[in-house]
């Protein structure tokens, strides 16, 4: 099994909404090992949509585990994150809308097959769909053969899917309210 784990930074630490994601496998989930940590943070753009941008943890073992432990959440600030500035990360970027009717983000990599990834000497591109409700998570990560179209590496068998099982909402952080 895997486990996602997903809780909100604090506002000012990426641009948008920023998001702290850490995934684990269940032989190294009690031990707080993650095999994947990353943030995006999500703005919004001007045709209506919503961009994902990857940001990552210049010193990662110091964070692990930040999004169980409120603590090491709370040490994350700006200067503790790197932006992906180069022209393949920004081609990676994904794109969201909201349906209001059925509560769902839904998502996917950016348009035009402009984020190539080099896996076992082939050249291919990420073909990326995200869906996400108050109770699921879908996702399905493939790299597609430029020519063909056929599934090179990734989700061969369909996409994974999440439920929740557990909230870490005592973890958000709260804003800081003004007082004028």
């Amino acid at each position: 099994h895997i486990h996602q784990i997903h809780v909100p930074l604090p506002d000012g630490i990426v641009d948008g909404v920023g998001i702290l994601s850490e995934s684990f496998y269940d032989y190294n989930y009690e031990n707080k090992e993650p095999y994947l940590t990353m943030i995006t943070g999500f703005t919004e753009h001007e045709d209506g949509y919503v961009v994902g941008r990857k940001y990552k943890l210049e010193q990662p073992i110091e964070f692990r585990s930040a999004t169980r432990n409120r603590e090491k959440l709370e040490l994350i600030g700006p200067k503790s994150i790197i932006k992906l500035e180069s022209e393949e990360s920004l081609k990676c970027a994904s794109h969201w809308t909201y349906d209001f009717a059925t509560k769902t983000w839904t998502g996917g990599t950016r348009p035009g097959r402009a984020c190539i990834v080099v896996r076992g000497g082939a050249e291919t591109y990420l073909d990326g769909t995200y869906e996400l409700s108050e109770k699921k998570l879908r996702t399905m990560d493939v790299g597609r053969d430029f020519q063909t179209e056929e599934i090179v590496w990734g989700s061969a068998f369909g996409p994974f899917d999440f439920d929740k099982v557990e909230s870490f909402a005592e973890l958000v952080v709260e804003p800081v309210k003004s007082v004028s």
